[in-house]
């Protein structure tokens, strides 16, 4: 279902005029892959340059291992996040199993 060259003829000055912030090119499969499968999917970048300044390319610098130091806090946050979103879901389910239970109990005594 991958096809060569761009569905829509684009320059990078294109889609930076258009506003795209960046470009990223491998986590393009990883959303098709989540929508036709139905899976919630997300990712989270760093810069490690600008293509408009060639010489500002430096994916082994400071602001590049910030980037991945706040990369790595926000995954984690939003992983918990998520984790205590799922336990506060199965705790209202057990509490709903538990209610209903007690509410059917009332009319069989």
């Amino acid at each position: 279902m991958f096809y060569q060259g761009s569905a829509i003829p684009s320059t990078l000055r294109e889609n930076a005029d258009t506003g795209a912030l960046m470009v990223e090119m491998e986590v393009a499969a990883l959303f098709v892959i989540g929508t036709m499968r139905g899976i919630r999917t997300a990712a989270i970048a760093t810069a490690d340059g600008n293509v408009f300044n060639q010489g500002d390319y430096d994916p082994h610098g400071t602001i590049v291992a910030d980037g991945k130091q706040k990369m790595i806090r926000v995954g984690l946050n939003v992983a918990k996040r998520h984790q205590l979103e799922e336990q506060a879901k199965a705790q209202e389910h057990i509490f709903e199993s538990q209610s209903q239970k007690q509410y059917l109990d009332l009319f069989r005594e």
